[in-house]
């Protein structure tokens, strides 16, 4: 039977991430300066066709930049479940899959955004549904799109409250983090996504009978 224990998992990850601090603090720092660097062009200063330009160039990049940031993060969770040290070598693979997880990524967002502005309700069942669908595309790579979307939904049946409740613990935690000054983030954000790599992992292996065979429906 699936199941998970909720403590377990952010224990889990913090004591990874504190195994990797230095390595974490160095992603999260690096990303900080490039965010700085790439800051907005006030119009006042250039005629206001370069100046829009170049805002919009800047975004680009921006977005790019924390795109790929934000795959390595979910490909090095996902190899922290195995293994007590971050190694590199493992996110070495991800310029064919890129495409799709951003895919991925923007359909569950726009998902949960479309449920939200329906009543609220709907967005939360989605962002509890959905949210294992990013790491499938990244863990399972002959794994498309929509069926990363099919996968999720079966490994989160049965435990929709237990991963609401899950959901408002790491939300708690994160928030603690962005109290410390926003530096408890460097700690708390990287263990969130430990977290739910760790439980993804787990659901996959417990439930793999009812994994598959709910995709054959």
């Amino acid at each position: 039977m699936k199941n998970f224990n909720i403590g377990e998992n952010i224990g889990f990850g913090l004591d990874r991430v504190l195994n990797n601090l230095v390595f974490f603090v160095f992603v999260f720092l690096s990303i900080f300066i490039l965010m700085m660097g790439f800051s907005y062009v006030d119009p006042s200063s250039l005629p206001f066709f370069i100046a829009f330009t170049s805002n919009v160039i800047l975004f680009i990049i921006y977005l790019l930049l924390s795109l790929v940031f934000f795959i390595g993060l979910y490909k090095i969770a996902l190899s922290l479940t195995t293994k007590e040290k971050v190694e590199i070598k493992k996110t070495d693979d991800l310029l064919p899959v890129f495409p799709k997880f951003v895919l991925t990524v923007f359909t569950y967002n726009l998902i949960i955004f479309l449920g939200l502005i329906c009543f609220i309700i709907p967005g939360i069942i989605f962002l509890i549904k959905y949210q294992f669908a990013p790491f499938i595309v990244l863990n399972e790579k002959n794994v498309g799109i929509r069926e990363s979307f099919k996968k999720s939904s079966s490994l989160t049946s049965s435990l929709c409250w237990k991963l609401f409740f899950f959901e408002l613990i790491l939300g708690f935690v994160n928030f603690t983090g962005l109290l410390c000054f926003g530096l408890g983030l460097l700690i708390t954000l990287p263990t969130t996504i430990v977290a739910r790599a760790k439980i993804y992992k787990e659901l996959k292996s417990k439930g793999s009978a009812f994994y598959g065979k709910s995709l054959t429906k």
